[in-house]
């Protein structure tokens, strides 16, 4: 805030004389709290409330080249108020995750994707590899309820998992999806997953279910904050995890 307007869209070019506010969305002192701002093609896309809520919006640095991109797509309070990922490029398009749904903008147009599926969970955020976008969708209609890995490219969207009971904290080391999941038993009790796009192959990478004292289970301590637990160095994947002692207990 400048001290007049609330908070608002800035610019800068890295000096004091070439730092101005692009356009002041929510007129006034009230704030339009722009968030979740992301770079596609020549623009900058994010959510901002103008007094309606929030929705998403887009710039190219410019006040004339500010607008709403589409009124229907409402931005939530889990991707203001934490780094989940809810826009990603994947293809050529953007991809946006509002109103617990997904969409689609391809440069002129957004187009909703997930009208006949169940529930996208924000929890998880997306992350996009190659031409698709990854997210998690909750079926609360199951008993217990159940989540599944899926992902769309525009056109085709397909759930990857089919039924797990649990699937959270995925991430991508450029090649292939990792994901936390219980593909049965108990919600929480989530192992390492791996989906292989180049076969559509999942793999279980860890077996909860064993007493074995050297194999792990993948924390949901952080599932409330989304806190990064899979990460990527050289060659090897690093992730957050109990180990089991010999009656299956986490240690």
């Amino acid at each position: 805030s400048d001290g007049t307007n609330g908070n608002e869209i800035w610019k800068t070019d890295g000096t004091e004389s070439g730092t101005s506010m692009i356009l002041d969305i929510r007129s006034g002192s009230l704030s339009s709290s722009p968030h979740s701002l992301f770079t596609f093609g020549s623009e900058v896309f994010f959510f901002a409330n103008d007094g309606g809520g929030y929705t998403l919006w887009k710039t190219d640095g410019t006040s004339a080249g500010t607008s709403e991109v589409s009124s229907s797509v409402v931005g939530l309070d889990k991707c203001q108020y934490s780094h989940r990922n809810c826009l990603v490029e994947a293809g050529s398009s953007l991809f946006i995750l509002g109103s617990d749904e997904v969409y689609e903008y391809d440069g002129s147009s957004v187009t909703h994707l997930t009208s006949n599926i169940l529930t996208v969970t924000s929890d998880r955020g997306m992350i996009s590899l190659g031409d698709y976008a990854y997210f998690v969708v909750q079926d609360t209609t199951s008993n217990p309820w159940k989540y599944d890995l899926f992902r769309t490219d525009g056109s085709t969207t397909t759930d990857l998992t089919g039924g797990f009971r649990g699937v959270d904290h995925i991430a991508t080391d450029g090649q292939k999806v990792y994901f936390s999941g219980s593909e049965s038993g108990s919600c929480c009790n989530l192992d390492l997953w791996v989906f292989d796009p180049s076969d559509s192959s999942k793999t279980q990478l860890t077996t909860v279910a064993s007493s074995n004292s050297e194999q792990f289970l993948i924390d949901d301590g952080c599932s409330n904050d989304h806190c990064d637990v899979i990460d990527f160095v050289g060659t090897y994947v690093i992730f957050n995890a109990h180990k089991l002692d010999d009656q299956g207990v986490p240690t």
